[in-house]
């Protein structure tokens, strides 16, 4: 069910024309679902994962290569290379899925750099403890099949799958959470999906690589706070961070209104890159559905504006 926090979130998305037709909906899962079936059928000549876990996995395999696609868009990629750099994003979102779900509800996430790793005794915890360690393993063995060479963007890369681990952790704890913490865990997921699209792009792109990562940042951003609007009654109730608790009721809609924005402007500068394509309108089912928003709930579109503001 949807709560009143996210549906104000809801309103304001949908008054900027982001949400989309329930026909988009149904394909874009169509698309998501055989995704996830194609990357969990070469998952699975390298991992097995568990009986329990592989619905889990196909599901956020689709979502991730689904999504990096839309990441890359505008980047002039080699269909092959797009394809792989888009299966990686596919492990990488994965494996943050994964890993928050330990985080968040068994606090017994693995150790991923730097340490031993002591499983828990609970199989069904161990499993996913395991499984998240073999996709870390496997994601960087494709990483050295796509760019088997040192590169500074490979470099740039691993400092940021170390930030983003650190600030994971951190985030985790009891007490208030710095502005770095914050924005590294939002952001930085997003970056590591979009990152590796630059290990052989050409020269001529028209797409900048510092804007291209501001964007990929922007992304994440809105993303984060999706995630607080969706889960912030939940996270009140465990204790988890919410960015949303320093908001009062009153302040609640001013928020939405220009987190919707953030919405808006990650979609202005995709389309001034890309013609409308089904990766588009990956990324406004995703994040439609990011907020538990039913299907059913979902509002006649002809008549909303676009996120330039003019009637479709």
């Amino acid at each position: 069910m949807l709560t009143a926090v996210a549906q104000t979130l809801a309103a304001e998305l949908a008054a900027t024309g982001f949400m989309p037709d329930p026909l988009g909906v149904k394909l874009v899962g169509a698309r998501i679902a055989d995704r996830g079936e194609y990357e969990f059928a070469r998952l699975s000549q390298a991992i097995v994962p568990p009986q329990c876990l592989r619905a889990v996995c196909a599901h956020h395999l689709g979502i991730g290569a689904s999504f990096t696609e839309f990441l890359a868009g505008g980047l002039p990629l080699d269909r092959e290379f797009g394809s792989e750099v888009a299966s990686l994003g596919g492990i990488a979102h994965t494996i943050f899925a994964l890993f928050d779900a330990l985080l968040d509800v068994s606090e017994c996430a693995p150790e991923l750099f730097g340490g031993d790793t002591r499983f828990a005794a609970d199989p069904t915890i161990r499993s996913e403890q395991e499984l998240v360690v073999r996709l870390v393993e496997l994601y960087f063995h494709k990483l050295g099949m796509l760019c088997s060479g040192a590169s500074r963007v490979r470099a740039l890369l691993e400092r940021t799958i170390h930030k983003l681990y650190a600030a994971e952790i951190q985030s985790a704890l009891r007490g208030e959470i710095g502005w770095k913490t914050w924005w590294r865990k939002n952001a930085l997921p997003i970056v590591v999906m979009g990152l590796p699209a630059w290990f052989f792009i050409p020269r001529n792109s028209k797409i900048e690589f510092v804007e291209h990562m501001l964007w990929l940042g922007r992304v994440g951003e809105f993303l984060g706070w999706l995630d607080d609007f969706s889960d912030y009654e939940r996270d009140c109730a465990s204790g988890h961070a919410n960015r949303l608790r320093l908001q009062d009721e009153v302040s609640i809609k001013p928020c939405a209104r220009r987190v919707a924005a953030r919405g808006q402007r990650v979609l202005r500068y995709w389309d001034l890159h890309n013609e409308v394509s089904p990766a588009r309108d990956t990324f406004t089912v995703v994040a439609w559905k990011w907020l538990a928003i039913p299907e059913f709930n979902l509002p006649p579109s002809p008549s909303a504006p676009d996120a330039s503001g003019s009637a479709r």
